[in-house]
């Protein structure tokens, strides 16, 4: 499979809710150009987050560290991030670092419906930094390259 750079494209839903829709390679090169996207919409005051992964090809812990940041600030935030259609191995990825559990990962047509709030879920806003210490320690582990700014 060829690497392919990560596209971004955000755009208001409804209310005050943004989509945010990835193509392409989430990864240790990439996922601060995901990051940059999320502070700039939470300094414009936006905590409300749909994340279509239907076009991600390849997710890695670095990546899923920009969600668990995100998911923190929205829970602080009374708002909520849901990651919608990720291909199997990219929920593969969520589920080997025990994260299907916590963060909301649905299959479904974003357009209907209202989606799930990260308040609505059983974990803590505290919870959120555990799960960046159990990132990088299963980073570590597998050996990936952690490629710092």
């Amino acid at each position: 499979m060829k690497k392919q750079e990560l596209q971004i494209a955000t755009q208001k839903y409804k209310n005050d809710v943004v989509v945010i829709s990835l193509d392409g390679f989430v990864d240790g090169y990439s996922y601060d150009k995901l990051e940059q996207t999320f502070d700039r919409l939470i300094k414009q005051g936006i905590y409300k987050f749909i994340v279509d992964l239907s076009r991600v090809d390849y997710l890695s812990s670095a990546g899923v560290s920009v969600f668990i940041d995100v998911f923190s600030i929205t829970q602080e935030k009374n708002g909520y991030i849901e990651l919608v259609n990720p291909k199997p191995n990219v929920k593969e990825v969520f589920e080997l670092l025990g994260l299907t559990g916590i963060l909301s990962i649905t299959t479904r047509p974003f357009g209907r419906g209202s989606p799930v709030r990260a308040a609505d879920l059983k974990c803590s806003p505290r919870s959120a930094p555990a799960l960046r210490g159990e990132v990088r320690q299963r980073r570590q582990r597998s050996g990936e390259e952690e490629v710092t700014k």
